[in-house]
């Protein structure tokens, strides 16, 4: 994701189908790969309305037809991160409300709260959501 927006590229239909995760071996861990390209759009100064992507992953603006920018992608993101740490889907009900409560404390509870801001402006970059995921990374390496 990180690479795509480096490139001014919005996926724009990031789902659990549209990941693959995979290992090639123990020592590394598992590693995933977007897949699925056909929607992806060239993020220009020209505005950026159609509904795409899929219902259950689709940010709030996206939904009601705002104009928008990569960060719709920050928020299929925050969507796909709740899925894998707490397997089940995020509550539609809190999510449209800004009120998603995380049910258990976990070291990814902050990062999928960030993403899911209503507010476009207040989600992390994808950048910054890397540097993120390395720090807890890292401290988790290191109690192991």
């Amino acid at each position: 994701l990180n690479y795509l927006h480096s490139k001014n590229l919005i996926h724009r239909d990031l789902k659990p189908d549209n990941v693959l995760v995979f290992s090639s071996d123990n020592a590394t861990g598992a590693r995933a790969k977007l897949t699925d390209f056909g929607t992806v759009k060239t993020h220009t100064l020209r505005t950026m309305t159609n509904k795409v992507g899929s219902d259950a992953f689709m940010a709030p603006e996206v939904r009601s037809k705002k104009n928008y920018n990569a960060m719709v992608d920050i928020w299929s993101f925050g969507l796909l991160m709740h899925n894998c740490v707490f397997m089940k889907q995020a509550n539609l009900k809190q999510l449209v409300t800004g009120n998603l409560t995380c049910t258990r404390e976990t070291p990814f509870n902050s990062i999928i709260q960030s993403c899911l801001k209503l507010s476009p402006s207040e989600r992390p970059s994808a950048s910054s959501l890397v540097q993120q995921m390395n720090t807890i990374m890292s401290n988790s390496n290191k109690t192991q």
